[in-house]
């Protein structure tokens, strides 16, 4: 009866209504690609639910300040989980009219894409709601922390040759190319982990502040001996590591670790991969194609230029993210 009762609630037949108008939208306005159930439809349907479960369970929250984060969640997931599986729904329906050549792959996307999710922003918005403050300073923390989030997770796309990023509110995005073989790699995985293992150690690790006095010596130690502390550290010494791989090009250099010089650009290879013939032919046409840029466009910018060139599609899938496209990245002189 307390389920039935949730789900009469103006705010569910609200968020009802909003998942049904997203998952249509995209199916009637988006591109072919996106209006199957698939990869793209469970990226798109994850970020919207982002935005609406985060503020949902914030004010789920509010009003149940006194309980336990985990009594709230238990009340809120049956009812949450419930409307974001509206947009499947939807998208099944939409094979009577819609060709979807690979179904269950893409119910499996979203299962896996939209779920993790819906339960990551569950969480974040409980945490903001049972904060004690106003109404309109939670909405604003929100939306800072939704907005900066998700710039965070893109600066691996903007800073290294990569063009795949990991972020909460989409799971994964594969930059502006389609791979047909496309697939949840470890990555994910680990990503996902990480997200749940940060979210869950904020909930945990919180001091009650209207508990909170100035320290004395006794606390301070108390304070360096609490295990959760100490799972913060490591969590956070893992996230930089982690963060330092994704933001950086080191280990893509080291592994194309052979270079050549063809006028302004510096061609990166791998040792052994290629011939003293094919060699030569890639310095002729470096060469050639810069000055028939140079000499349209008249762009003198292109001094320090850099070319990666990657023995097998694999290869060019583990660090860029796609095993066939032409990637630039202007900004990177890359």
């Amino acid at each position: 009866m307390a389920f039935v009762a949730f789900v009469k609630k103006r705010s569910f037949l609200f968020g009802a209504a909003y998942y049904l108008a997203v998952s249509l939208s995209i199916i009637w306005f988006s591109s072919p690609l996106f209006r199957v159930l698939g990869f793209e439809y469970s990226g798109l349907i994850a970020l919207f639910t982002s935005l609406h479960l985060l503020y949902y369970a914030s004010n789920f929250a509010a009003e149940r300040k006194d309980e336990s984060v985990w009594s709230i969640l238990k009340s809120l997931s049956g009812g949450a989980f419930l409307l974001c599986s509206i947009p499947l729904l939807v998208s099944i329906a939409s094979v009577l009219f819609i060709e979807n050549c690979s179904l269950w792959d893409g119910i499996m996307f979203y299962i896996e894409i939209v779920n993790p999710t819906a339960l990551i922003a569950m969480l974040c918005g409980i945490r903001f709601g049972i904060l004690p403050r106003s109404k309109k300073k939670t909405n604003i923390y929100l939306a800072i922390f939704w907005a900066a989030t998700i710039i965070i997770s893109l600066l691996p796309g903007y800073l290294a040759a990569k063009i795949y990023t990991y972020g909460w509110q989409y799971g994964y995005f594969p930059g502006f190319v389609w791979d047909e073989a496309m697939e949840l790699s470890k990555g994910y995985w680990m990503s996902r982990t990480l997200q749940m293992v940060i979210i869950l150690l904020w909930i945990i690790y919180d001091i009650d502040k209207t508990k909170r006095e100035q320290y004395r010596f006794a606390d301070a130690i108390k304070l360096l001996i609490n295990w959760q502390l100490w799972l913060a550290i490591v969590a956070g010494s893992f996230l930089g590591i982690l963060a330092n791989s994704y933001l950086s090009d080191d280990e893509m250099k080291s592994y194309l670790s052979a270079k050549i010089s063809a006028s302004s650009a510096i061609i990166h290879f791998k040792y052994g991969t290629l011939t003293t013939d094919e060699i030569t032919l890639i310095k002729f046409n470096t060469k050639k194609y810069i000055e028939e840029i140079d000499s349209v466009y008249g762009i003198n910018s292109l001094l320090g230029l850099d070319i990666y060139i990657f023995p097998t599609s694999e290869e060019l899938y583990k660090f860029a993210g796609t095993r066939e496209a032409s990637i630039s990245k202007p900004w990177k002189r890359s």
